[in-house]
């Protein structure tokens, strides 16, 4: 076994590989991070909840070019079958809607149906005995587009706040 002499040299602090200082997590940064982690997912949702919907067409379609073959004595079902489905909105706008006001004297037992979407409203006239009575279609019809405020405002209504 052979000896060093060679005198022990200390080498220097410096040359110690340096240690990195483990700072403590603090449950404070952490939820704070979560905080706005669930805040940014619930923006996007929001915005996606209002913003996605009108760019889908309508779920139903009111089959307007068909109005004018409503003649009367057809029945509620044989109107439905030409117009596309049940009375009812057909559109995707639920903001306020305008119309002309054209004036309809109905007699008595005489009951109005509409079928409408964003810019049609059809009224159908019903007798007393379900046979179509007469039909019109009005001038002008427009259903507006929702504002971003007011759908916000539903939200809230909806979720109870």
């Amino acid at each position: 076994m052979a000896y060093d002499n060679r005198p022990a040299v200390r080498e220097p602090a410096s040359a110690k590989p340096a240690e990195t200082p483990t700072i403590p997590r603090q449950p404070r940064l952490r939820r704070m991070a979560l905080a706005i982690t669930v805040g940014l997912i619930m923006s996007v949702l929001l915005v996606a909840f209002l913003v996605f919907p009108a760019c889908l067409p309508p779920s139903r379609q009111l089959n307007v070019g068909n109005f004018v073959q409503v003649r009367p004595g057809m029945t509620q079902n044989e109107v439905e079958v030409l117009l596309g489905g049940l009375p009812g909105f057909y559109g995707r706008n639920f903001g306020q809607s305008r119309m002309t006001e054209e004036g309809v004297i109905l007699p008595p037992g005489v009951r109005e149906m509409s079928w409408s979407d964003d810019n049609n409203r059809l009224e159908v006239f019903f007798g007393s005995d379900g046979k179509v009575w007469g039909s019109h279609k009005r001038a002008g019809f427009h259903v507006a587009p929702i504002s971003f405020k007011e759908k916000l405002r539903q939200l809230m209504r909806r979720l109870g706040l």
